[in-house]
């Protein structure tokens, strides 16, 4: 998409726009990553240039091109590691090896998240994501452990105490 416009505030402005319509309502991915990275080349200056970035992460894992969705939200981590975005960013780096299957490499994006942003809104998600990289290991006491310790904090408690439940069930029929 090309605006034509004097007036540069209004371009970007437009631009953004753009991005945030492919991305949000027509969700065209491919088309949404474009368009956010036009506006995190074409301007070097914006102070939104992380969102930018991150949105070429999650356009990224939304089009299930998972390779480029780990290495943009590594670039993110590197360039960016004390933006307010970051948190998020590290989530979803993890999140996107979950999704992977890779649990040990969540595990580990995870656990670095906890250390890094204790106090994030994200950590109790990637706790509840170890807790089913745990259940896909095996590991279902730790599984247990984990998810009961997050009862109170997960936003959906009632997904968590579903879990628990479901896995006291299957301790009960090995006993």
């Amino acid at each position: 998409f090309s605006i034509l416009s004097q007036n540069e505030e209004l371009v970007f402005q437009s631009e953004k726009s753009i991005g945030e319509i492919l991305f949000s309502k027509m969700e065209d991915h491919k088309q949404a990553a474009d368009q956010y990275k036009k506006l995190y080349e074409k301007y070097p200056k914006a102070p939104e240039r992380d969102f930018f970035l991150l949105r070429i992460a999650r356009s990224y894992y939304d089009a299930l091109d998972f390779e480029q969705a780990i290495a943009t939200y590594r670039k993110f981590l590197k360039e960016y590691s004390k933006s307010p975005l970051a948190a998020e960013a590290m989530y979803q780096l993890g999140n996107t090896y979950y999704t992977q299957g890779d649990c040990d490499e969540a595990i580990d994006i995870f656990e670095d998240l906890g250390l890094g942003f204790p106090s994030s809104p994200q950590v109790v998600l990637a706790q509840f994501t170890v807790g089913n990289c745990f259940e896909d290991q095996g590991k279902q006491e730790e599984a247990l452990v984990l998810y009961e310790k997050i009862l109170d904090k997960y936003p959906s408690k009632n997904v968590v105490l579903a879990k628990i439940t479901r896995l006291r069930d299957k301790q009960s029929r090995k006993r």
